[in-house]
């Protein structure tokens, strides 16, 4: 990616371009909490739903759990946006159905 020195993985389907915003130290594990500001992302135009959202499925993005094991994903379902004080909702299911209000 233009103007980032950290180099990204040839083959990912998904790279993101982060900006350094805060490190904070925790003193409790001797580990560092690193907070980045989202600049770039690129990726494919079909790996794009409808919504917007990022389909991970199609993308086979991975995830870490811990520091040693990885896993691919697997639709549960969407909820809304989470908002203090309101039950979550469902948007769609793991079949894309999508629910009313």
């Amino acid at each position: 990616m233009n103007g980032f020195k950290a180099p990204f993985v040839a083959e990912s389907t998904v790279q993101i371009g982060l900006q350094l915003r805060e490190t904070i130290d925790m003193e409790i594990n001797g580990t560092t909490i690193v907070i980045g500001e989202i600049v770039q992302i690129l990726t494919q135009d079909e790996l794009i739903a409808a919504d917007g959202t990022l389909d991970h499925y199609k993308a086979q993005t991975m995830t870490v759990a811990g520091l040693d094991t990885y896993f691919l994903p697997q639709p549960v379902g969407q909820l809304f946006y989470a908002k203090p004080g309101i039950e979550p909702r469902l948007i769609k299911d793991a079949q894309n159905s999508i629910h009313k209000l």
